[in-house]
């Protein structure tokens, strides 16, 4: 992992009352703050605007300076008694490349945490600044009230880390320094307009500027060609032939094949911005940047490609203020999900769902956020694909396939991040033989015109559906038979008018029945039913374990020699009791412990019982073969509709 800041902390400043810590991920990663208008989710972007000062290590320097953009209004509840606080924790590693000699005794250490204090003594607004190494600071600043701080050194930081008082200035003015230079802010609305002094935050004048400029043309060629290959290649957009400004027009001029000439006013405020944004990270080398609601002026798709794409420049640590369910879903393993909230006028940060484990209370936050948004169903189902099985065994089956599968798969480097329930796929149950009630075409029908025998609309649940069935020895011709290939007849239709599914289509539905492989969200099993899948190590250690109860009627596991159930005919329970196993199968042919046997799976599966040599005794490979086909294609499907 790469770091530049591992950790910001921030006390008393606007509404965030107590301390606030905020882990962030590593670089070319992004650090979500989620939550409705009024939540605090912009504040960071405010408050590292205290890096605006010019401060030159001499007269202005960093234990006593005068932050005159800070007013009353910037500490919480109008309380100036207290100081605004803000950390900031460094990888010390990250300092190697500025071959400061004032840095070369933080380099030993790991991490140094950079502390910037804001007091209101008198009517001055004072700021001074300190290190930290493991919880140790350099010095302590007491307001005086009258117009001044004073500063008492820590002996205790001399002693430990070998810096003394002199050394200590001057690491805070050279870190001060460089976390200046590492900040871009872009505020949600960019106006060429409002450009001033603030140089962290984007307005989109420097851009018209930096192009006026008659210096540096190859770096201005070689951004304009990155930039325009990002819009061209990865956002499939029509992409400018040629870029210019009009500085006393305060706008860009974009120039489109066909020699079209639009400026930024005519060409529309969210492809404007779009080049602004792009062209700001290619340009500024920056560690840092804060995006505040990165949706603005972008429409949803757009935004996902947006996210894949910024990830992509530079090396820099991104945090991305958003109140859009699109922006949130686009969090990836690596990334860090924070919610922001406000109660009683008391904002707060907290983490879920991506990075603190495997904390529950990851999804039940994540529609919380959703309901504080004011976001419905119909506008972002939080899970972007439903996988419709059978009932409660299946639903079971399924979790840990894809669970076990996915991380298997994630090992060899074949699958960038794991798949969560509830984010990227939900499974809902169809009831077995109740999927012939159920329709996957998009018709709408009047309330007037249902009848009795109308099926389910399934798409109105959720458009991605993809569906997984029993064989169940089903002959052609058979009314199940024909209920498979209505099924995939109505999920191929649909996938005609899906723009990313619609490459992946039965032209001839006639022959539809010999090409189920080529319809990408529809697995109708090889083998009779899903307990024909069970590997023989845990199909013999299930009914072993299940006959020594002392009220189990099952008899006989001693004389079975071959557990391998796979068949496309047989149900399992029918299997073993051939080979000697008693009172396991219901008169069906299946086993009678389904319910149990599948809660048994999700609970001792692993990576092993998906690979054909790993065990003994080895499962049957043409098992094995259309289990990994069929998850395989559950997986592109939803990685494709979840944009992964």
């Amino acid at each position: 992992m790469s770091y530049f800041i591992k950790k910001i902390t921030i006390e008393h400043y606007r509404g965030l009352k107590n301390k606030q810590v905020l882990l962030l991920a590593e670089q070319n990663h992004a650090t979500f703050i989620v939550g409705p208008n009024n939540s605090g989710k912009s504040l960071l972007g405010r408050i590292v605007r205290i890096f605006q000062y010019g401060l030159d290590g001499q007269v202005k320097n960093t234990m006593r300076f005068a932050a005159e953009k800070i007013t009353d209004n910037d500490y919480y509840n109008l309380d100036t008694n207290k100081p605004i606080v803000i950390g900031f924790t460094i990888e010390n590693t990250a300092l190697t490349q500025y071959q400061d000699p004032k840095l070369n005794k933080l380099v030993k250490f790991k991490e140094t945490e950079m502390i910037i204090q804001i007091h209101k003594s008198g009517k001055l607004y004072l700021g001074n600044i300190c290190v930290g190494i493991d919880g140790i600071r350099s010095h302590e600043v007491t307001n005086t009230t009258n117009q001044s701080l004073d500063i008492t050194f820590n002996p205790e930081f001399l002693s430990n880390f070998g810096i003394n008082d002199e050394e200590v200035e001057k690491i805070c003015n050279a870190l001060y320094s460089i976390l200046q230079g590492s900040i871009l802010v872009f505020d949600p609305i960019r106006a060429f307009d409002r450009a001033g002094d603030d140089s962290l935050t984007v307005s989109g004048y420097e851009l018209v500027n930096w192009l006026n400029e008659t210096e540096h043309l190859s770096e201005k060629r070689t951004a304009k060609d990155k930039v325009k290959q990002y819009i061209e290649k990865q956002l499939h957009l029509d992409s400018p032939v040629a870029v210019s400004s009009n500085v006393n027009q305060k706008e860009l001029i974009f120039t489109f094949s066909g020699n079209m000439e639009l400026s930024s006013r005519e060409v529309g405020t969210g492809y404007t911005m779009l080049y602004i944004l792009l062209m700001e990270l290619v340009r500024n080398r920056k560690l840092l940047i804060i995006i505040d609601e990165i949706e603005s002026h972008l429409q949803p798709g757009l935004v996902r490609e947006v996210m894949k794409v910024i990830k992509q420049i530079g090396n820099a640590q991104f945090i991305i203020s958003t109140h859009s369910p699109i922006a949130i879903e686009t969090a990836t393993e690596e990334d860090y999900l924070y919610r922001a909230q406000k109660t009683d006028g008391v904002c707060s940060y907290s983490g879920f769902f991506k990075h603190v484990g495997s904390d529950p209370s990851g999804a039940r936050i994540a529609r919380e956020i959703c309901n504080e948004l004011g976001v419905i169903p119909g506008d972002v189902l939080l899970s972007n694909c439903v996988i419709w099985v059978e009932g409660p065994s299946e639903v079971f089956w399924l979790r840990t396939w894809i669970k076990t599968y996915s991380e298997y798969l994630v090992s060899q480097g074949k699958l960038n991040s794991y798949l969560l329930e509830g984010l990227h796929y939900s499974l809902l149950m169809t009831g077995g033989s109740t999927i012939s009630h159920y329709s996957f075409e998009e018709d709408i029908i009047s309330i007037t015109d249902i009848e009795e025998d109308t099926l389910l609309k399934v798409l109105k649940v959720n458009p991605n559906p993809f569906v997984m069935i029993d064989s169940d020895r089903t002959n052609i011709g058979s009314q199940k038979y024909k209920r498979f290939i209505r099924i995939a007849k109505e999920l191929n239709r649909q996938n005609k008018t899906h723009y990313l599914l619609k490459d992946s289509v039965v032209d001839n539905e006639m022959n539809i029945e010999h090409e189920l492989d080529i319809i990408p969200n529809i697995w109708i099993l090889a083998g009779r039913e899903l307990e024909n899948y069970t590997h023989p190590e845990l199909m013999k250690n299930f009914y072993s374990q299940r006959e020594k109860h002392p009220a189990s009627k099952i008899t006989g596991s001693s004389f079975v020699t071959d557990w391998d159930v796979y068949s496309n005919s047989e149900g399992a329970g029918r299997i073993l009791e051939n080979r000697g196993l008693n009172g396991v199968a219901a008169e069906s042919g299946t086993i009678k412990h389904k319910d149990e046997l599948a809660r048994y799976i999700y609970n001792n599966f692993e990576v092993k019982h998906l690979l054909k040599q790993s065990i003994i005794p080895q499962p049957n490979s043409t098992m094995i073969d259309d289990l990994t086909k069929g998850l395989d294609k559950i997986i592109a499907y939803i990685k494709k509709v979840n944009y992964l």
